[in-house]
């Protein structure tokens, strides 16, 4: 019993030694020193806001058609040939050039046996005029000797006076001229000439056909001018003007060209709200039928600011950094400073597909140039310009 009391205490005397010695080295430690707190703050880019005045972009789009294109069709009845080239798609002709020549020879010796009937008639006519008007004999023997049958007829002598011309009308030559120049006329119809430098788009016949009058012969284009038709909203309207330059591009064919308006039409169209405008151009890689986008430089905007069409909120506002204290550069070239947002009210003038024009924003703001999630006013941000 006894030697159980006496190890009860030795127990509790080491259990007391060792906690004094814990609270004296306990004592003796240094207290660890405290973090501060880091507060997350977002890092934004800026750049510095100047007015300036700028044209107003309009996105168009449309496929090209050419500006000069023919529908070709027979006036007269023959047998197709080639002018030395087949009319064929894709052949390409001169301006002048020869694209079809049709088998003319039995009405070219009907005008031939025509012309020698004028002849025969002025023949006859001739003894008369001797005696009824000689001071015109000379005039009309001269105009028969230079009538071949195998030309055109030369022009008819003027009358000397009235009495002169209703002999003449009495006589028949009048109206044989007139006639034999009206088959003349015709006879050229034999033969059609590219009215302009192109090709053929469609051949609608091959040689040796019979071809008759009123037949579609194809259609001929000008392969080095178009137009693009493309739809203008009326609110975009008022900054297009006639002669605007356009930017052309296509999303399948390397290469840009430069287009003009050449008209805009009065015509809205009622479903969609949009009026038509035609821009002429032309150069290499083109093709009719190609699709083109693009934008086209308007009238100009006075005092507008440029952004990208995210930084505006809720349509009317973009924001602003209020500098707070000065910064440092980092390893990278930022420009660190904090600041707070401010949400400024400006007016949308015009909007294209990735930016907007602005007018109200002071020269000089740090306008906020990247989109912030959840950003609002007072904000506190960190600061940084590139350039």
């Amino acid at each position: 019993m006894r030697s159980a009391i006496v190890s009860f205490i030795l127990f509790a005397l080491i259990l007391a030694g060792g906690i004094g010695i814990s609270s004296m080295i306990s004592s003796q430690k240094e207290e660890a020193p405290r973090l501060p707190s880091i507060e997350n703050v977002t890092q934004v880019s800026y750049r510095i806001a100047q007015n300036s005045n700028l044209p107003a972009v309009v996105e168009v789009n449309g496929r090209l058609v050419a500006r000069d294109r023919v529908e070709l069709y027979s006036e007269v009845s023959g047998t197709y040939r080639s002018g030395g080239k087949l009319f064929k798609e894709g052949a390409f002709f001169k301006q002048g050039e020869v694209m079809f020549n049709m088998a003319d020879q039995e009405f070219l010796m009907t005008l031939r046996a025509q012309r020698s009937s004028f002849m025969n008639q002025i023949t006859l006519m001739l003894p008369d005029m001797k005696s009824d008007y000689p001071a015109s004999f000379p005039t009309w023997s001269a105009y028969l000797d230079s009538i071949q049958p195998d030309q055109r007829l030369p022009e008819l002598p003027q009358p000397a006076s009235d009495q002169e011309r209703y002999y003449l009308s009495a006589k028949n030559i009048m109206n044989l001229y007139y006639s034999i120049r009206s088959q003349e006329a015709r006879l050229a119809k034999y033969q059609i000439y590219a009215p302009f430098s192109g090709k053929v788009s469609v051949a609608s016949i091959t040689e040796g056909t019979l071809v008759r009058a009123g037949q579609k012969l194809g259609e001929f284009f000008n392969p080095s001018s178009y137009e693009m038709e493309a739809s203008v909203s009326l609110r975009e309207l008022p900054y297009l003007q006639q002669g605007s330059s356009v930017d052309l591009r296509s999303e399948d064919v390397p290469g840009k060209w430069t287009g003009r308006v050449l008209r805009v039409s009065d015509v809205i169209d009622a479903q969609t709200q949009t009026v038509r405008v035609f821009i002429g151009v032309s150069g290499e890689s083109l093709k009719e039928g190609m699709y083109l986008l693009g934008t086209a430089n308007g009238k100009a905007l006075t005092e507008v600011v440029a952004i990208d069409r995210g930084l505006l909120y809720d349509d009317n506002s973009v924001f602003v950094a209020i500098p707070s204290q000065e910064g440092d550069s980092t390893a990278d070239g930022k420009f660190l400073r904090t600041g707070t947002l401010k949400k400024v009210v400006v007016e949308p003038l015009q909007f294209a597909d990735d930016r907007v024009m602005i007018k109200g924003l002071a020269n000089g703001s740090w306008l906020v140039d990247q989109v912030i999630p959840g950003a609002y006013e007072g904000m506190t941000v960190s600061l940084f310009q590139l350039d």
